[in-house]
């Protein structure tokens, strides 16, 4: 590549990411559009997912959120986002491990069996604090395990952290990640 034209990485707010190109004369024109993180959220208790909505909402993660109420929904999800190619599949999966139809263990075990989707990372996100319960996350391919907090000030520093984490600070692979 010439010294008049090079290839430059611009770091956005919020671990979204665009390539610019640059030359000597000052002119830039985005080769890839920006792009925000999406983080699938996975919880059969509604309560529990619109706490998680406001605290996300309260750190101001400026990426999309999604949710869906179980296992299969989540399998569903995926499925759909692969055949149609249309919403992308996400950076990052909070699971809940309790849920009807299919719970978390069981949909992580189909998760990182399945090459398509195997590199999402996943974030357990669980009220049992069971040291079996940890320990078979782990196990079966959690990247991450956070007991859900019991205050709602913790619930955010809990996200804020974990979004400091996956999308500030980590490298996602392409196509199951931020980048």
């Amino acid at each position: 590549m010439s010294a008049d034209n090079r290839i430059a990485f611009d770091c956005l707010p919020a671990g979204a990411y665009s390539i610019v190109h640059a030359n000597l004369t000052g002119g830039r024109r985005t080769l890839g559009a920006a792009r925000a993180p999406l983080l699938l959220v996975v919880d059969d208790d509604a309560g529990d997912r619109e706490l998680t909505r406001e605290a996300l909402a309260e750190i101001s993660y400026p990426g999309r959120i999604e949710f869906v109420n179980d296992g299969l929904a989540l399998l569903e999800y995926l499925d759909h986002a692969v055949t149609t190619g249309r919403d992308g599949l996400p950076d990052l999966i909070m699971l809940d491990l309790n849920m009807p139809r299919m719970d978390g263990f069981s949909v992580l075990v189909r998760l990182k069996a399945d090459d398509r989707f195997s590199a999402i990372p996943v974030l357990i996100l669980s009220t049992s604090r069971a040291p079996g319960d940890v320990a078979q996350a782990y196990r079966v391919g959690a990247q991450s395990y956070l007991a859900k907090p019991s205050r709602f000030s913790d619930l955010v520093a809990a996200m804020r952290t974990a979004y400091q984490y996956w999308f500030a600070t980590v490298s996602l692979p392409d196509g199951g990640g931020a980048g």
